[in-house]
């Protein structure tokens, strides 16, 4: 994808269950013009998903450190920050784009 509209940024130290089925959910979305962007401490393995996947190793960083990462390799025209343990509804983007 060339020009996502949304850069979803997730921080994490490791990967997880919740980040599972975060992903999950990102999966199910109904606006698909986005882009994810992890970013946990170490390498990860690159799961295999119907979206724009980017893994970006920090260290032991703090999340807000970490999400300045994301934002700067970002190539949405909105940032859309959530943690792993976070479960967003199918419409989430949508509704985030009718009121942009």
């Amino acid at each position: 994808m060339d020009n996502p509209t949304f850069s979803i940024i997730i921080p994490f130290k490791s990967w997880s269950e919740e980040l599972d089925e975060c992903l999950t959910h990102i999966q199910k979305l109904s606006y698909s013009m986005f882009e994810v962007i992890l970013l946990p401490d170490d390498e990860v393995g690159s799961p295999s998903f119907d979206f724009s996947l980017d893994i970006i190793p920090t260290g032991s960083i703090n999340p807000a450190q970490k999400r300045d990462i994301g934002a700067k390799k970002a190539r949405g025209v909105y940032l859309v920050l959530i943690d792993d343990d976070a479960y967003p509804q199918s419409d989430w983007l949508n509704v985030a784009n009718q009121v942009l």
